[in-house]
Parts: C-alpha cells; structure tokens; sequence
C-alpha cells in the first residue's frame, strides 16, 4: 500500500498536483499573488519601461513582495493549523523547502520532525516565538522523494494544543549541484547534522545530512568562492555572471543576504566585488570582505569594510601599502583568500597564499602586528623585524588557505592565541628553497602563537590528500573532533571524486569518517537550520538595496564617435544579451569586450566606462559575464542605447524609459 501511495504521489507531483495536501501552492503562484504589492519605494518610487524583451524583477524586492503578500494571508485568518497554506519552494532558490503558513487561536510555538529516511535520523526543530500568526520554514526535505512532517503546536504551558502531519514531494536534484556523495571511511555517527557545501567549478550550493543525503539544493549556482556565511544562518550569496572588468579577474559586485528558504533580505551593490572570504565583525554587525584595487593594476589585495546599514565601503585596507615591493612580482601578488576578526582589537588574521603568509593587521592603523611564516622569507626587507620567531620543530605550510582563530583554550594558557589553517603545501605560485620538496599530500595545521612572547609553535598537523588550491578547516574543541575540508582533490579526475571531507579524532589523529563528494567545492562548514529566523515576517525591513555600483557619467555632448555610430548588425547583436533588472541595465559580454554603455536622450547623456583596465592574464579572456549600468541616479526621460564593443561604436535601437 505504501508504494501504491508513494507512485499515486509522484505522478501527481510531475502534473503540478498533490493529492495529499489540499492547499500545496507552486512559486508561480505566490509570484501572481503578490504582483499587486507596490514596492515602488525600492526604486525610489520610479518606474523603467523598456523594450528589451528580458526585464527581470530584482531577487530582493521579488521576496519582500512574497513576503508582503504572506503577512496579508495571516492578517485574513483564512489558514489553521487543521488546514494550512503550503507553498513549495516559496522563493524560487531552495529546492527542497516548504514554507507552511497559518493562524492558531492562542500564542504557541510550532515543532516539527522531519521523518528519517535512508538510514538518517528524524529532524526535529522548533520555532520559539510564541504567536497566534505562523510562516513556519521547512528546510531538509528529500530530493526525489516523499517527505513526511509532523507539527506540534505548544502553549505557553508545554501542552501540544494541536498536530499536523503533512506529505511533500521534492524534485530530484539536478546534477550540475550536486554529485555523488559516499563515505570511503565510516567509523562512527558524524559530529554534525548537516554539511553545507558551495563553490567550486563543477558544483553549487547544497547541504547533505549525516548519512550522505541530499537535504539542501540552491537552484542558483553563485560565484566560484561559494556562500559566505554568517552565524545566524544567514549567508551572503555572490552573483556568478554579474561582475566588472578589472586588472586580473572580475569578481562579483552584485550580492545577496539570503536564507536557507532563498528568501533574500538585501541585496549589496559593491563596484570592486567580493572575491574568496567575507564576514561580520558581530552578529548583525559590518562587513569584512575581501576586494580588489581598481586604482593600480593589483588584484585580490584589499580588505574592505561595509557598512551593515549602508552597504558602502567606509574603510580599505590595501596590502600594497603594509608591505615593501620585494614580492610584488605579479598582478595577484599577495592573494588575499580568508580571515578572521578579533573585534575587541579591530584587528584581523590574514591569510595570503601567495607569499606563504598569515598576517595580524590592525585596520585602524594599517600596521602589520606580526607575521608568521619561515622568517627566512622576509629577511633583508622591511618586514623582517615582524616575523613571529619559531618554537620547537615546524612543518612550514605553503599556499595556504582557510586560516581560523580557534577560540577555545586548548593549552591553558588564555593570552595565547590559536589558529588553524588549511596548508596546501604547493610551491607553484611562489617557489622557495625551504620547501620539502613534499608533492604527494595537504595538511591541516593548528598553531599556538604568544604574542607577548612574540612566537609560535606548531600544535597538530593532519595528513590528507593533495588539495590544488580551494580547502578550509572547522574545530570542536569540546568535541574532540577537526574536520578538514578538501575542496579540490589534485587527483580528483583519477579518483572519481573532486573533494573529500574528513573528521578527525583531534587527540589521536584517527580519522573517522571520511566523505567523498563527486563535486569539487570552496568551502564546506557544519550548519544549523535556524527556523526560528527564518519564521521572522521579513516585509518591513527598510532597504532592499544597500551600497552602490560603479555609476555612469552625465556628459553635456554625445561624443562624435556615437554620433557616427551605426545600427549594430544582427550578428554582433546575437553575441551579447541585453536586460534589466529593476534599475539596472545588464550587458553580457566576454571580459573586456564591452569598452563603453551610452544612454542618451536629447537633454541628457550618460557614459558607462568598462575602459579603464585591461585584462593582463589569458586565463580570464573568455570569461562572459553581465556587466552593470545602474540608472536610479539619471534624469527621467526616454533613453536610446549605443555602445562600444571590440572598439567599433554601435547603436541597438533598444530604449529605456524612466518615469
């Protein structure tokens, strides 16, 4: 009988149907509710006609309309807990999601258990905030299977004044996200409930439970460096095709605050883009990210502080002025790939893979506090008298990734500070005589450093296999566990799997579980699904939009050049797309192509430049991607567009029209 239900189920899945939940609703159909809430203040109450044919809806003012539409289903009191609204994957990203809305009678807070299947076990959380109004967020379900729920509603009291069980059917997960998932080693029940992967080159964003299943599934592939996440479950969510041209490679200036439903809360605008790392300094607080100088021809060499309020950069720290030119030898010299933040110093720890580096900055003085790395690195230059002096026998890393304070006191001394780092243990990038010549394996690393001491001594090292480049680290003292995260196997092709994650008994060494994934990542880390969050009505939030994009030019004149420009043909036209989103003109185009963007009306005329850089390394060429004209700052008026593409001008006879 259960596979006669189970089949019944699944046919009426794949005809847009469920026959088990009487109000189960599609993304589509949220998205037609909420057409009619007017969200004009996003755009500052304006409005951008246009005949190009692909005009989207900004992500984030796509969620705060689905947002404005659920708060009015619980203002009506049409749903109960007996009869609940169900929408299936509400904001179009989070595959494997429901969100389950409706009104209880008295304040009570809602549980629910996801049932285990293939051999894991039940998933029970909780929405703590007591209320009568309910947007529960259900996050875990099974790719490719049919889940069951069940829902406890619970007073003030702890009495359960009301069940509910549901049944949804997910979709299967596409392939281009995830891959096989299989445990070459498997000792004991992991530590973590969940894993959460991102990045890499031929994978997305997903989560996977202990027992290897597929739980999480963004539909949305990001930037290569993956998600960035935060401690409240929250995650900053990297456009992969919408960058800028610079020097090097163009990394992507439009980002997302997004949760684990997809549901987007703001959206950065940054015109030097984020690359490999980004952070809080505290729970809600400013952003630390990791950029690039557009003022020199450097890339991957800046530290940029965001406004949490704001999204504009309001301090920069570039690596170009805290270290003498002796190894500014290349255009990514320093390679900035990960820190950590003490915020009671305003300093952080750096992790430079190209010159074999960490590095402790204070960002209010931009002053190197130490170095630590093989002293005989920086001997003879002006940084020499930084260098942290080594105790004891040290295992040297080289192009390493991931570094992370450990905030645990793990030697009894509390003014030590302790870090770990992902060593890649590769010379490629900048050789050096010291190295061990050791080009079979990686290794994760803990250190001990006495700052007042000015010293570091090397705790544990753990063997794994090699790792080309990507890889991170996550440390349970309390626990006992390490588990390393080996993003992109050397011998990946050879092997059948691209990353592994291993968990290590800290102590002994012993390796407990380790997990072979199909796909190669950036970053993997252990997640909780903070419901309680996720629950939060996100409809009166202020902003939707924070920082600002590098913004075109008011010119008195159209130049000659697009004076004498000509319609451009039809096969030119066919090798770039053209749209919009919400205020944003989006070209695509490969890097550099595109040398300049017109919009021109007879009393106005505004010039994006993409012209003041070029692309030095071959490895970037033929990266395509969109690039950004944002037009909330240009005049109302009806505009045409011309451009300069490979150095020929060019009308397009597309328009805009601002109101």
């Amino acid at each position: 009988m259960r596979k006669l239900v189970g089949s019944v189920l699944r046919k009426a899945f794949h005809k847009g149907r469920d026959i088990y939940n009487s109000n189960i609703k599609t993304e589509k159909w949220l998205r037609k509710q909420s057409e009619s809430f007017d969200i004009s203040f996003a755009y500052n109450g304006r409005s951008y006609e246009t005949n190009i044919e692909n005009s989207l809806l900004a992500r984030a003012v796509d969620s705060r309309k689905k947002d404005m539409y659920i708060a009015s289903v619980l203002d009506s009191k049409e749903y109960t807990l007996n009869n609940p609204l169900i929408i299936r994957n509400p904001y179009k990203i989070s595959l494997l999601t429901v969100l389950v809305v409706f009104n209880t009678e008295e304040e009570c807070k809602i549980e629910y258990t996801i049932k285990g299947q293939d051999n894991a076990n039940d998933f029970d959380t909780c929405d703590e905030h007591m209320s009568t109004r309910h947007r529960v967020p259900v996050v875990g379900l099974y790719a490719g299977k049919i889940s069951t729920v069940n829902f406890r509603a619970v007073n003030k009291e702890g009495k359960v004044i009301g069940k509910k069980t549901i049944k949804v059917m997910c979709e299967k997960i596409d392939r281009k996200i995830a891959g096989k998932i299989e445990f070459k080693v498997h000792k004991e029940e992991s530590l973590n409930e969940f894993f959460f992967v991102s990045g890499g080159y031929s994978g997305g964003a997903y989560g996977f439970d202990r027992a290897g299943n597929i739980r999480i599934a963004l539909s949305e592939i990001p930037m290569h460096y993956g998600v960035y996440m935060f401690d409240n479950g929250r995650f900053l969510f990297p456009e992969l095709k919408m960058r800028r041209p610079v020097y090097g490679n163009a990394h992507s200036v439009v980002t997302h605050e997004m949760d684990l439903m997809g549901r987007t809360y703001h959206t950065y605008y940054n015109p030097k883009g984020f690359h490999h790392w980004a952070c809080e300094e505290k729970e809600g607080g400013n952003i630390l990210t990791v950029s690039s100088s557009l003022d020199d021809t450097y890339m991957e060499n800046v530290i940029l502080e965001l406004d949490r309020k704001t999204g504009m950069a309001i301090h920069e720290t570039s690596m170009n002025n805290l270290f003498d030119k002796t190894y500014v030898t290349r255009n990514d010299w320093v390679h900035l790939n990960a820190m950590d933040y003490i915020p009671e110093e305003n300093t952080v720890i750096a992790c430079m893979r190209n010159i074999h580096t960490i590095a402790k900055i204070n960002l209010d003085t931009e002053e190197i506090l130490w170095i630590m790395t093989n002293p005989e690195f920086f001997k003879g230059t002006e940084q020499e008298d930084k260098c942290l002096t080594p105790v004891g026998d040290i295992d040297w890393f080289f192009q390493q990734h991931g570094v992370k304070i450990i905030h645990e006191d793990i030697d009894g001394n509390p003014d030590n500070l302790h870090i770990m780092l992902y060593d890649n243990h590769a010379v490629n990038r900048r050789p050096v005589p010291w190295h061990d010549g050791d080009e079979d394996y990686s290794y994760a690393e803990v250190f001990t450093i006495d700052e007042k001491a000015r010293t570091f001594k090397q705790e544990k090292r753990f063997r794994v296999p090699v790792c080309s480049t990507r890889c991170n680290n996550e440390f349970y003292y309390d626990d006992n566990r390490m588990f390393v995260m080996c993003a992109r196997l050397k011998n990946g092709k050879e092997l059948g799997y691209l990353g592994e994650i291993f968990e290590f008994d800290y102590k002994t060494g012993e390796c407990l579980n380790e997990i072979a994934l199909e796909k190669d990542f950036f970053t993997a880390h252990s997640i909780d699904i903070n419901v309680a969050e996720m629950s939060m009505d996100a409809s009166l939030y202020a902003d939707v939009f924070l920082g600002k994009l590098y913004e075109p030019v008011r010119n008195d004149t159209l130049g000659k050049e697009f004076r004498d420009a000509v319609p451009m043909p039809d096969n030119i036209k066919e090798e770039i797309k053209f749209r919009t989103m919400g205020d944003v003109l989006q070209l695509k185009a490969h890097d550099h192509d595109i040398q300049k963007i017109v919009l021109y009306s007879d009393d106005n005329v505004y010039t994006q430049n993409f012209d003041d850089s070029t692309q030095p390394l071959e490895i970037f060429k033929n990266q395509a991607y969109f690039i950004s004209m944002p037009m909330s700052g240009m005049k109302n008026g009806k505009y045409r567009l011309a451009l300069c593409y490979k150095d020929e001008y060019y009308t397009t006879g597309y328009t805009v029209d601002i109101k």
